[in-house]
Order: C-alpha cells, then structure tokens, then sequence
C-alpha cells in the first residue's frame, strides 16, 4: 500500500486504539488515586477505635506489625507495610507514629498468632494488650 492510501486508515486506527486503552485504564483498571481514597477512608475507621481508647495526652506512639515478626520478609510483605504504616501514620495525626517498641504506647498490627511471643520476648513483664478489633492492639508498656 501506498502512504497516500495508508494515511486516511491512522487516524481513526490511533482513535480506536486511545480510546480502547483510555476505557481500560479508567475502567478496568483505575488509577490509585482513585482506590486509595476509600482506602485510606476503610483505615481511618479501623483506627477510631483505636484513637479513643489513647489517652488525650499522648502525641508520640510506638508501631510494630508482622513485618517485625518476619526473619526473612517477602517483596510482598513490605508493600503491606508500605501501606499500612503510613495510613495509620495518616489516620492518628496530630499525632506522631514511630515504628517500634520504644514508646509508652504502641500500636500493634497483627495477624500473625505469633505476636504474643515477639511481644514477651521484647517487653518488660507487665505489658498491656487491648485489641481494638481489624487486628489492631493498643500496648501500653509499663518500664520500671
């Protein structure tokens, strides 16, 4: 085929084409800024629990979840943490969320069964564990 004959075939191909991808990627599948408002919304309702059970005066909290618990994480692992740690970070502002053990008050995000035993082996006897619900705990750690 000749250009001439070709050129009038392009245009409408590339319209086709645009608009077939534009239909699937809004669609099929939508960009994060879309799925992650509700997200970060599902979170700021599992935290509610959570920000009334703390004392009003606490404005620095501790955070660990089974990623602490894992010797050898997977990829997958830390793209849970990627979301989870900074949408509690987002749900309890003013507040300031530090990941580990070292706070007064700290956040733990379980599902792991096994985190009773990385909690005894790291804390002071005499710890606090409040579940909240969603796999959420409040620990309050008392240090003599």
């Amino acid at each position: 085929m000749s250009p001439a004959r070709t050129r009038p075939l392009l245009a409408p191909l590339l319209a086709i084409v645009s608009l077939t991808f534009s239909i699937y990627g809004f669609f099929i599948a939508p960009p994060l800024t879309l799925t992650r408002d509700s997200g970060a919304q599902q979170w700021e309702t599992r935290m509610k629990a959570l920000k009334q059970a703390l004392p009003p005066g606490v404005m620095v909290v501790g955070y660990v979840s089974d990623l602490d618990l894992l010797s050898n994480p997977t990829q997958e692992d830390f793209f849970t943490e990627q979301d989870e740690y900074p949408l509690t970070a987002y749900s309890l502002a003013p507040r300031m969320v530090q990941r580990g053990l070292e706070q007064e008050w700290v956040i733990g995000n379980f599902t792991n069964p096994a985190f009773r035993d990385y909690l005894d082996a790291r804390l002071p006897a005499g710890y606090d564990l409040q579940e909240v619900g969603f796999g959420i705990y409040l620990i309050r750690v008392r240090r003599p």
